[in-house]
């Protein structure tokens, strides 16, 4: 081989193995997305799974947490971790989980003059932490059942966990702060109001400690407004509603409505200890209330069956799915069969402004 066919040669091979490595970079290209598509088609079929990408901020929702009577006991018998064991996985996987914590988190004070008062061990905030929860709503109707000092030791207990308190503080600055969470270069705010309170007197103050109150609206839209701005994706966590009653109040609904014009992408409701209805307004997500979760048994087994809400925010897509759980000896177990369909089938029948599908997908009503 001469010098000019050898130099020939080389640029060839070096040509063909430009080639094959540009071949083999799309082919890895597409097996790996063909992996994340197998990945997305396996979740899709399978409701206790949520879609994922890697450009997708995943988020999850439960509703009432509370850890006193029946659970104390099982707690107590079986670990902190005891409430989560069935449910763990659902909420790790998550990129933000947050619950409603309808309970206090301390050993002092003195209970209120109400007909419940719940204290649960301090120790239950590590618990959170450790299942997979990143904020805790603390605006609600129970946060304060043992005085002032019971709300400021549950704040200090989840700070400790390393959680995000939300809707209370020492003044009125802190309980209405609007919290944003960077995930995956999407910012997200998160606000926690309650339309139920005890007393007025519960209501946080410019220098007395409390919760954030939804019974004037009117500084709570402003915020959602202000967050707006800032944020990619908007999140109210609303305490509301009537207990036991699977129909919104018409405030619910017209309040609702308003967070959603005042810039909310996602309201998330509770308090009825029982399943409401989601809808979809003007492209967003309302979920009334998503019950109990971690609770003592009712009598009214509805009250009993529970779901996680799992959103994903895609650019400004948004996917929703409904993970169906029963709560047994306090503790929520995820539902199979026949059970979750007849569950899934429940929230599609009240839901008149959403459709529920059979692999618990949210999506509009035709």
């Amino acid at each position: 081989m001469s010098k000019g066919e050898e130099k020939h040669s080389m640029k060839t091979y070096r040509k063909y193995r430009f080639a094959w490595l540009a071949a083999g970079i799309l082919a890895l290209g597409l097996l790996a997305g063909g992996l994340m598509n197998v990945i997305a088609d396996a979740k899709t079929k399978n409701a206790d799974v949520m879609i994922t990408s890697l450009d997708r901020v995943t988020l999850a929702f439960t509703g009432d947490l509370q850890f006193t009577g029946t659970v104390a006991k099982q707690i107590k018998k079986n670990g902190t971790s005891y409430p989560f064991t069935d449910v763990k996985p659902i909420l790790a996987r998550a990129d933000i989980a947050v619950g409603n914590l309808e309970t206090t988190l301390t050993t002092r004070g003195a209970a209120q003059n109400k007909q419940f008062t719940f204290r649960s061990d301090p120790r239950m905030a590590q618990a959170m932490a450790d299942s997979g929860y990143d904020l805790v709503g603390l605006a609600n109707n129970h946060t304060m059942d043992f005085g002032q000092d019971s709300l400021l030791d549950t704040i200090k207990h989840l700070q400790k966990a390393k959680l995000i308190p939300m809707g209370a503080g020492k003044n009125l600055t802190e309980a209405t702060q609007i919290h944003y969470i960077t995930k995956r270069g999407k910012t997200i705010a998160f606000l926690n109001y309650s339309r139920v309170l005890p007393s007025t007197s519960w209501m946080a103050g410019a220098n007395k400690p409390g919760l954030a109150s939804a019974y004037n609206p009117k500084g709570m839209y402003s915020k959602v407004r202000e967050a707006r701005k800032n944020a990619d994706m908007v999140i109210v966590f609303i305490h509301w509603g009537k207990e036991r009653m699977t129909v919104p109040e018409a405030y619910q609904t017209e309040m609702g409505h308003k967070l959603v014009d005042a810039g909310a992408d996602l309201v998330v409701g509770h308090h009825s200890h029982i399943m409401q209805p989601v809808e979809w307004y003007k492209g967003k997500l309302i979920a009334y209330s998503l019950g109990n979760f971690v609770f003592t048994k009712s009598k009214m087994d509805l009250c009993n069956q529970t779901a996680i809400l799992e959103v994903a925010l895609n650019g400004k897509r948004i996917q929703a799915n409904l993970v169906p759980a029963h709560i047994i000896n306090g503790r929520p177990r995820l539902m199979t069969g026949a059970e979750k369909a007849s569950f899934l089938n429940f929230i599609d029948r009240i839901s008149p402004k959403a459709t529920v599908k059979s692999d618990g997908t949210i999506v509009p009503s035709p």
